[in-house]
């Protein structure tokens, strides 16, 4: 008994390391959690649904070369490199931030790869463009991704269930 709302960290995050927020981030944050309040009395729980982490514009990646990986060849944007410490960071600490401040989510729903370029593991030439990621089989790169999500969860303290609707013959 469950619904899902579609967001991205940096609509939740002003302080969001490398996908800054707008100033009305600590009102979607206030208006999350009166959905969780409301929901909680009728035993709905609320999961956020987010492709994260969200890839780089090329103008992005100039001013992050360190953490950026592939990209895809019908985009220019870049993605983030889970090779990295950085990247490793980024998803522990973002996905933290949230689930403290969204006190009762009931889960985390996220497209690691396919919808959107995100990660190195987000689509087969971006696995293979990144100098890093190509070194291993690109289900050890997307989940390396979900470990650090899902690490994000743990740390704030959450008993969050962790849901990634992955296609098995993409990998």
């Amino acid at each position: 008994n469950a619904i899902w709302i579609y967001t991205r960290y940096s609509e939740l995050l002003e302080d969001n390391e490398y996908h800054k927020g707008d100033d009305k981030c600590h009102l979607r944050i206030a208006k999350l959690n009166k959905v969780i309040e409301k929901c909680a009395r009728y035993g709905i729980k609320v999961f956020i649904f987010a492709i994260e982490p969200l890839g780089f514009s090329a103008e992005m990646a100039k001013q992050y070369p360190d953490i950026v990986g592939g990209c895809t060849y019908w985009s220019t944007d870049k993605s983030f490199c889970p090779s990295t410490q950085e990247c490793k960071n980024y998803c522990i600490n973002s996905t933290r931030k949230i689930f403290e401040r969204a006190k009762g989510l009931g889960g985390l729903i996220v497209i690691t790869a396919g919808e959107k370029v995100s990660s190195c593991a987000s689509w087969s030439d971006a696995h293979e463009e990144c100098p890093r990621c190509s070194k291993r089989h690109k289900s050890h790169t997307l989940s390396m991704v979900c470990e650090y999500l899902k690490e994000g969860i743990r740390q704030a303290g959450s008993d969050a269930e962790f849901i990634v609707p992955e296609m098995l013959d993409y990998l």
